[in-house]
């Protein structure tokens, strides 16, 4: 239907069924940093097909534009037997935002997350000249003149006529509702009527459920849970799959009915009072999975603390259960892959196996990390291999000035990127007594050798140009640095591993071998990257728990 673009996510047709829109993208970007919102239209209304054809013959460039920003050309190409005319970049041409999840309202205007403002929010776009008049009511239908731009002062948007597009914001946190885009599909928001939406957005790491209406009145839905994904709304419900602290995820059903039609009712009444729970007037039940383990848990403590005069986040799970409760626990230092995503406070049985055997972990959101906003978002810009790791380290020194940590007994751990975050702390600190690595970079510059498209540019970006910055990759790399790792290893490595092959693991293990350095090695041959066979789960986390008590003094 239309090319040019390097990346296309996201189609969405309109409830008539004549409007479509979606996201586009182009290389050095990735989609977190910037996109495009694209709007065409289908086959207008009386128009017979062999009509656009004619239209849309000759070069089928359409929109053609040059996009400073990116380097890219910008030159759209239509399919002429799409039935696709009048294309427009609707946002993200002129300035860099992150655009996502694109959807219809019931009166066929467009909505879209953005974070124009620095945070992920939803915006309405509306057109002045499709249907020959502006689609909202509460637009003035006297146009062509156009009404002098306005500034929204919640977040400094331009809301009048700009180039035949009127821009509204929607909902307007300082929150991010959106999700750093590294599947397609990822649902966070849906409309449930003509004049309510609901949404999740993160606020400290943690997710919210929440409706608004058409007059900015606005109520929390459930706090059973702590994260929602793959939101959608049908015939006055509201569903969802929720992961929550204390208790596995969960799909769940909810009906917010206080303050709407009374059509829209209570759920069924066939189920169980026991099963449904009311939270200010919404109801809400589990409709498969949610179970809560036997036992007592830890549950997470937000947690935020300084560094280089700024602010990095984590979770902290402090044991309840310890072998000497006399001393202060050994701590583990958790670090997510990505680097940019984000870890949440949820129940994760891996967490709870280290708990529950006496260690407190800090589970690191460090500065790059998503959920905090544009800024904190690109933190990591040109920063890979630095900023994560002292992150970690200035965790630890926050834990243990607070009293909650034995400082001698710190180990730290990641995979993929996390991994790498891991062996960084290892080679430019001695903040840790040991670490695990699983199937973590070693050499960054590898992976801009033989890498997907999605990520070829993810580097360029995260350190530098591979070429231009040589220097820089060699600075930034823990092979290159391997000489200064002084303390013990473990590395876990799948052996059809294509991301982080096991010959990169395999000479950084030779490379503390020749220096004496203890290091444990597991190869899984029939693993890639990630383990998802449970023996082999099972057996990397007994061995690692074998290799931290061996080091606990």
């Amino acid at each position: 239907m239309v090319s040019g673009d390097d990346f296309y996510a996201a189609p969405v047709l309109s409830p008539d069924g004549q409007q479509l829109a979606w996201i586009s993208w182009n290389h050095p970007h990735m989609p977190w940093v910037s996109t495009q919102l694209n709007f065409a239209q289908l086959r207008p209304p009386n128009t017979p097909w062999a009509d656009v054809d004619k239209r849309e013959q000759g070069t089928g460039t359409v929109g053609a534009s040059e996009l400073g920003h990116s380097g890219h050309s910008g030159h759209h190409k239509i399919n002429p037997a799409s039935g696709l005319t009048g294309h427009r970049i609707v946002a993200g041409q002129t300035t860099q935002e992150s655009l996502q999840q694109p959807r219809f309202l019931s009166d066929n205007s467009l909505v879209a997350i953005s974070d124009v403002s620095g945070w992920w929010n939803l915006y309405r776009y509306l057109f002045e000249d499709v249907n020959d008049k502006p689609q909202n009511h509460s637009v003035e239908t006297s146009a062509p003149t156009l009404t002098p731009p306005k500034i929204s002062a919640s977040n400094n948007r331009l809301t009048g006529w700009a180039d035949g597009v009127r821009v509204e914001p929607l909902w307007s946190r300082t929150n991010d509702f959106g999700l750093p885009q590294w599947q397609l599909g990822v649902s966070t928001w849906d409309q449930l009527d003509d004049d309510h939406w609901i949404a999740c957005y993160m606020e400290q790491g943690e997710g919210c459920l929440a409706m608004v209406s058409a007059l900015g009145e606005e109520r929390r839905l459930t706090d059973q849970f702590s994260l929602f994904r793959h939101l959608c709304c049908y015939q006055g419900r509201v569903y969802c799959i929720a992961a929550a602290q204390d208790r596995a995820m969960a799909i769940i059903e909810l009906a917010p009915s206080e303050g709407r039609h009374p059509s829209d009712g209570p759920l069924n009444d066939s189920v169980s009072p026991a099963d449904i729970v009311n939270y200010h007037g919404t109801q809400m039940r589990i409709l498969a999975g949610g179970e809560k383990p036997a036992g007592n848990i830890t549950l997470p403590q937000s947690v935020s603390y300084p560094v280089a005069d700024e602010t990095a986040y984590g979770f902290a799970y402090l044991p309840r259960f310890a072998p000497d409760l006399s001393h202060r626990p050994p701590l583990i230092v958790f670090t997510h892959g990505g680097p940019t995503a984000a870890t949440y406070p949820l129940y994760n049985p891996k967490i709870q196996f280290w708990t529950s055997r006496g260690f407190a972990v800090i589970d690191l959101n460090y500065r790059g990390s998503t959920g905090y906003g544009r800024d904190y978002r690109l933190r990591l810009a040109g920063d890979w291999g630095q900023t994560d790791w002292q992150d970690a380290a200035a965790a630890v020194d926050y834990l243990a000035n607070e009293g909650l940590i034995d400082p001698v007994n710190v180990f730290i751990r990641g995979g993929s990127a996390g991994g790498y975050t891991t062996l960084c702390a290892l080679a430019f600190s001695d903040r840790f007594k040991g670490g695990a690595s699983y199937y973590g970079v070693s050499d960054p510059a590898s992976l801009t050798r033989d890498t997907h498209k999605f990520e070829s540019h993810y580097l360029d970006w995260l350190i530098g140009d591979p070429q231009q910055d040589a220097a820089l990759y060699l600075e930034r790399s823990p092979l290159a640095h391997a000489d200064q790792i002084n303390c013990p290893m473990i590395f876990f490595q799948g052996g059809q591993d294509k991301v982080v092959v096991p010959q990169q693991t395999d000479v950084m293990v030779n490379a503390l071998k020749q220096r004496n350095i203890p290091v444990d090695y597991h190869l899984y041959p029939n693993e890639q990257h990630g383990f998802r066979q449970a023996e082999n789960q099972i057996h990397s986390l007994e061995a690692e728990l074998q290799f931290y008590r061996q080091l606990l003094s």
